[in-house]
């Protein structure tokens, strides 16, 4: 999430945090937890992108 963060101040029109999404989406049998995604990372990653809609 600290990343998804500190990539939208960076340039906020980057569409990396929907391509990340995708890919885990694509791969859902690959564990989040030992990458160190919180358990509600897409809860999280929600918020982050309606936080950014103005």
């Amino acid at each position: 999430m600290m990343l998804t963060h500190l990539t939208t101040q960076i340039s906020p029109d980057t569409r990396w945090p929907g391509r990340l999404q995708a890919l885990l989406a694509e791969y859902p049998d690959i564990p989040r937890k030992p990458m160190g995604f919180p358990d509600d990372w897409q809860e999280r990653l929600e918020a982050l992108k309606a936080a950014k809609t103005p």
